[in-house]
């Protein structure tokens, strides 16, 4: 009964290190994504802002939503 109560032990003991690791990818995953989230963020804002300006500086642009 002790040996398998011990065996018991030792395969949750495994079982816990796994899960941790398995726990401890995931965050580093998530905190990547939202690096990378970040990134495409600023982008689209940098994107935004030089087509707002080309637009801004463009007479056909203007042209056309006046009429």
């Amino acid at each position: 009964m002790e040996e398998e109560v011990k065996r018991a032990f030792s395969l949750q003991e495994i079982e816990n290190y796994r899960l941790k690791q398995q726990v401890s990818n995931l965050t580093f995953e998530k905190t990547h994504m939202q690096q990378q989230f970040v990134d495409l963020e600023k982008k689209y804002k940098e994107q935004d802002f030089v087509i707002g300006q080309e637009e801004v500086n463009d007479p056909a642009f203007s042209n056309n939503e006046a009429q």
